[in-house]
C-alpha cells in the first residue's frame, strides 16, 4: 500500500477516534477523586437540529463537518460528550509546557499556548475540523440505512476512500436525547 493511501486511512481512522472518544460512554479509570466545577457557556447561536430520522440527523452532522460548522457539530454531541470535551479542554488549558500547542501544530493547527487559554469547546472542534488534515475527509460518506431500537439507532454508512479506490462500510451509533438524534459512539 502506498504511503499516501496509508496516511489518508490513518487520518480517517483518527477522525473517527476523535469523535468516538468525545462521545464514548465508557467509564474512566481514575484512582483519585477530583471535584471540579466547569462553567459551560451558552452557545452564541441557537442551532435547531432536525427532528427527523437518524439518517437525516447523521447527514446533517456530516454536512456540518464538511462545512466546518463547529457550532452545529457541537449540537450533535450528547450532554455527556460535551461534559467530557469541557473536561479535556480544561486539562489542555493547564499545559504550561507548550506541548499541546505543538501537538495541534502537527495537525496543521497553529495556536499558541496563550490562545489555548481562551478556547471554548466550539473553538476546539472548529480548529480540528477545519485543519488541513481533515479537509475532504467526509466527502465520500453516504448513508445506507438504519435500524432503531428504543432511543438508539445504528446508521450504516459507506465511506469512499479515493486514494485507495475502495469503499468501506461502517456504523455510526446515534442516541436520542431531548427528542433529538445525537452522535453516540463509533463514528
Amino acid at each position: 500500500m502506498k504511503r499516501g493511501k496509508m496516511y489518508k486511512l490513518l487520518i480517517l481512522v483518527s477522525s473517527m477516534l476523535i469523535l468516538g472518544v468525545a462521545c464514548s460512554d465508557a467509564p474512566q479509570e481514575d484512582n483519585a477523586v477530583v471535584e471540579q466545577t466547569i462553567e459551560v457557556s451558552e452557545p452564541a447561536i441557537e442551532v435547531v437540529l432536525p427532528d427527523t430520522s437518524p439518517e437525516a440527523a447523521f447527514n446533517a452532522f456530516i454536512e456540518a463537518m464538511k462545512n466546518g460548522d463547529a457550532q452545529t457539530i457541537i449540537e450533535f454531541y450528547p450532554s455527556e460528550a460535551l461534559f467530557q470535551m469541557e473536561m479535556q479542554l480544561e486539562q489542555i488549558k493547564t499545559d504550561t509546557t507548550g506541548q499541546i500547542a505543538l501537538a495541534f501544530a502537527q495537525m496543521g493547527i497553529n495556536v499558541t499556548p496563550e490562545e489555548l487559554q481562551n478556547w471554548t469547546a466550539v473553538d476546539m472542534v472548529e480548529a480540528q475540523i477545519t485543519s488541513p488534515m481533515m479537509q475532504g475527509q467526509f466527502d465520500g460518506v453516504s448513508v445506507v440505512g438504519s435500524t432503531v431500537e428504543g432511543e438508539t439507532a445504528i446508521v450504516e454508512i459507506e465511506m469512499f476512500i479515493p486514494e485507495m479506490d475502495t469503499t468501506i462500510v461502517t456504523e455510526a451509533i446515534l442516541i436520542l436525547e431531548d427528542g433529538q438524534w445525537k452522535m453516540g459512539q463509533g463514528f
